[in-house]
């Protein structure tokens, strides 16, 4: 008896797994020399080689090449779940990378033409200002934590209260908005 399972990657088979060369116990040795016979084969040797087989019952059989298939169809889905997970890991690795230089490229510009952002998530209470942001407002980057309060105090009086009114709206509605900012350095 001789069973089989394959293993394939996705839905390319790639090698198969085999089990074989199993008596049920019904052969003979009379049976294997009429059978050598049969085909030109060296009797004897036929006879040391059926001797050398494993016996077992098809019962038996049956169940280790069940068991066998299910072992080959885990350890595939596993390696086929690696593959998969490989290749996103070296696109992530590939995305970040170009958000580095995308982001290197965002803090040049920015300081390129003296323009820095800010951002206010009111759900979370967290601030950041980018470094040129701090450098517009004349504070030394990542030399103070950045606040709403902070930012509003190097603002003209006029763009005081518009952001104020701005940010208002914002927590009301929950929409983001642009301004454009006069601001105060100290001297």
């Amino acid at each position: 008896m001789e069973a089989g399972a394959p293993i394939c990657i996705g839905s390319k088979h790639i090698a198969t797994w085999g089990l074989g060369q199993v008596c049920d116990g019904t052969q003979t040795e009379s049976g294997i020399r009429e059978y050598a016979r049969s085909i030109g084969v060296d009797e004897v040797a036929a006879v040391d080689a059926y001797r050398e087989v494993t016996v077992m019952s098809r019962e038996r059989f049956e169940k280790v090449a069940r068991m066998m298939y299910d072992v080959v169809k885990q350890l595939t889905e596993i390696g086929w779940q690696n593959i998969q997970q490989a290749r996103l890991n070296v696109e992530r690795s590939e995305i970040l990378k170009e958000l580095r230089k995308s982001e290197a490229r965002l803090k040049e510009a920015q300081s390129i033409a003296k323009m820095g952002n800010f951002e206010h998530d009111f759900l979370k209470n967290t601030v950041w200002w980018s470094d040129q942001a701090y450098k517009i407002l004349d504070y030394p980057v990542s030399d103070i934590p950045p606040s709403l309060e902070t930012f509003i105090n190097r603002l003209s009086d006029d763009d005081k209260n518009k952001l104020i009114t701005l940010v208002e709206a914002a927590k009301k509605y929950g929409e983001d908005f642009f301004m454009n900012f006069s601001y105060q350095i100290s001297e």
